[in-house]
């Protein structure tokens, strides 16, 4: 199963987004979330591209995409908006 990272302004996900993503991947979420239940196929950290154990998933996954999601995504002032 392929690994994608997403990260950003990642609070915007909800279970009913990640678990089809999860169906076919191995979901890694690098951020905030609001979400309190396990789900299968996806893994939070709650970390930023900003902190030096964000780099540190790079050393764990190896991901063949990365998603970044800006503050625009709802309607924010811009990066973490």
């Amino acid at each position: 199963m392929a690994d994608i990272l997403i990260t950003g302004k990642t609070e915007i996900f909800t279970r009913e987004a990640l678990l089809p993503l999860a169906e076919e991947y191995r979901v890694i979420l690098a951020g905030e979330t609001y979400l309190t239940e396990k789900l299968p196929n996806v893994q939070i950290y709650h970390t930023d591209p900003a902190e030096e154990k964000f780099g540190q998933l790079f050393d764990v996954y190896s991901f063949q995409a990365v998603y970044f999601v800006s503050g625009y995504v709802d309607g924010g002032e811009g990066l973490y908006g």
